[in-house]
């Protein structure tokens, strides 16, 4: 009775494979889709966020647009823009998954600054610290 049985089984697990197969491939490939748009996300951001410091410090449209694309990447699309005192950089990149291969997916990041006033010698320069003054005979330093 077992053997006749066995016989009519024979090949159920192949025909399960094959079934499920397709559905563990998508599985692992919306993983890895998920897990690409979210280090394009945080790639973004940061690149946002660094090229908007560098247009609060005051330096220029080009060198900001240099930083974020170092950061977020050569395909990325960096948009700068200013409204008064506010600087505004958009950063907008396609998101690649396995094999280089692009899906219609892209990552948005937003940053928005306000650029430093007062500093008449230029971007470079940096606020001097305030110099420590001594307590009268206490040989300890005090901070003014």
């Amino acid at each position: 009775m077992l053997a006749s049985r066995a016989r009519g089984d024979r090949g159920a697990v192949t025909a399960e494979l094959a079934v499920a197969l397709p559905a563990v491939v998508l599985v692992l490939g919306l993983l890895v889709t998920g897990a690409a748009a979210g280090t394009a996300q945080v790639r973004a951001e940061g690149a946002a966020r660094a090229a908007v410091r560098a247009l609060a410090r005051g330096e220029s449209e080009g060198v900001a647009r240099g930083l974020a694309g170092q950061q977020a990447g050569p395909d990325a699309r960096v948009s700068v823009g200013a409204d008064g005192p506010l600087v505004r950089v958009r950063v907008e990149q396609r998101v690649p998954v396995v094999a280089g291969v692009v899906l219609p997916l892209t990552v948005v990041a937003e940053a928005t600054g306000l650029r430093e006033t007062g500093n008449a010698a230029g971007p470079r320069s940096r606020p001097t610290p305030p110099r420590p003054a001594f307590a009268a005979g206490s040989g300890r330093t005090v901070g003014i």
